[in-house]
């Protein structure tokens, strides 16, 4: 097919829908990280328009309209999109309201990770991306928003202090567990969720000590950078 003919194809194929796009440059990162090129390979694989695309080696317009900060944009829809899928899990678990705090809480973060599983490569792909100084607040904000997912689905109501102590906790949690989980390969992750369980166990007797936290003003330092983050 010729150059002009692939580009009257990609005219009258249908709008690519913005989740579509986004796991098509997902499934780019093992290859081209996150980065300008898995923008590219991803909208080629689900025949994107390269409208507006100006800039000399850009990607496609199409991602641009979906994605205005381009892998940022990615990364946070990539986020969203694993989030929704957890809620997803949780709305379907049995008797989900009448379950511990503890168990609720490894539940949404092994729902999350599960969710994750057949992008576990750009998953580990995300981790120097987001040491970046420039990506590290944003990062957090991600972090942030998932962890605050979790609390409300597992019927959290705290607006004080408590309120940025259990979600900074939880980052913690989270962070961890998926460390620990891109590398597990044991039968149904099993070691990864019992290295989960251990970490909540240790942030609960942590919150046992919000007082002490409290001295050391850890909510209002969660506040201001995530604020700053936003």
């Amino acid at each position: 097919m010729t150059a002009k003919k692939k580009k009257d194809a990609r005219k009258k194929a249908a709008p690519v829908q913005a989740e579509d796009l986004m796991l098509a440059i997902v499934r780019q990162v093992p290859r081209h990280g996150w980065s300008e090129a898995a923008l590219r390979a991803g909208a080629e694989a689900v025949g994107a328009e390269a409208v507006g695309a100006e800039a000399v080696g850009a990607a496609p317009g199409a991602v641009y309209l979906h994605f205005p900060r381009g892998v940022r944009d990615v990364v946070a829809a990539f986020s969203a999109w694993a989030d929704r899928r957890m809620l997803a899990a949780i709305k379907k678990a049995a008797n989900f309201t009448r379950w511990r705090v503890r168990d609720k809480i490894a539940f949404g973060v092994q729902a999350r990770l599960e969710a994750l599983a057949p992008y576990r490569d750009a998953v580990r792909g995300l981790l120097p991306w987001a040491a970046v100084p420039l990506h590290a607040p944003f990062a957090l904000r991600q972090a942030y928003d998932t962890t605050d997912a979790m609390w409300r689905a597992a019927g959290d109501t705290s607006t004080d202090f408590n309120f940025y102590t259990k979600r900074g906790l939880l980052v913690f949690v989270l962070k961890t567990t998926t460390f620990f989980w891109l590398d597990d390969a044991s039968k149904g992750q099993a070691e990864t969720w019992k290295f989960l369980e251990r970490r909540i166990a240790e942030v609960l007797k942590v919150g046992q000590k919000a007082a002490a936290l409290r001295e050391l003003n850890i909510g209002a330092l969660a506040a201001s950078i995530i604020k700053r983050a936003a």
